[in-house]
């Protein structure tokens, strides 16, 4: 089905249906990886539907990234479609337990397999709890801050250091200045990708705020 699909694509690059079923076809055969590339192509060639969007966010959780997954089910959660936005809604708490559970549990990396004189080595599941300052062994993750939502209008992009760009972007009575790290990979939903050229351009930022009137880019919905 895999080749099938290759050579349907290969015939028509627009095809945004093959990349889908591509997409799935390489789910099961284990390739989360380029699944999620093959859905990220099909929602570029068809922004606008809903369905290849809900795909894309599964795709996400699927490779263990739900902060893009839960950006995309916050904007489907507002769909006109009722059958879409229930979906998305039920979706969008199940990606944000993943998110909750990723951004606050300790890992033992460095101590798995590596027990003292005497000792057998750590096996099994990893194991969660509370450390202190002395726990030179475990490596906790820090927490991040929340993932927040706002609805603004491009002005300019500074794209001097690329792949990294910044947005600077008014809402309301605010100017924010919004990081880009990487404008090749962001996600972007109601266009072909990142533009530098973006200029009086209605937005809707999912971003994680890093200090006063600036945040951190996690996806973009131009309207």
């Amino acid at each position: 089905m895999t080749k099938e699909l290759e050579t349907a694509i290969a015939l028509d690059p627009n095809f945004a249906d093959a990349y889908m079923l591509l997409a799935f076809a390489r789910m099961r055969a284990g390739d989360g990886a380029g699944a999620l590339s093959s859905m990220q192509k099909a929602v570029a060639l068809s922004p606008r539907n809903e369905n290849y969007r809900f795909n894309l966010s599964q795709m996400y959780l699927n490779n263990q990234q739900p902060d893009q997954a839960v950006a995309i089910l916050r904007m489907l959660q507002k769909s006109g479609n009722q059958e879409v936005a229930q979906r998305a809604g039920e979706s969008l708490r199940q990606a944000q337990e993943f998110q909750a559970a990723m951004q606050t549990a300790p890992v033992l990396e460095s101590a798995a397999g590596q027990g003292s004189a005497g000792e057998a080595p750590i096996t099994g599941s990893v194991r969660i709890e509370k450390t202190s300052a002395t726990d030179n062994d475990v490596q906790v993750i820090p927490q991040q801050t929340p993932v927040k939502f706002l609805k603004g209008t491009v002005q300019n992009v500074d794209c001097a250091s690329p792949p990294a760009a910044t947005l600077t972007s008014v809402s309301g009575t605010m100017t924010w200045k919004m990081q880009v790290s990487d404008s090749k990979r962001v996600l972007v939903i109601g266009a072909d990708g990142f533009s530098c050229a973006w200029n009086r351009q209605k937005v809707a930022l999912n971003y994680r705020e890093t200090g006063d009137a600036a945040g951190s880019v996690i996806s973009i919905e131009v309207q």
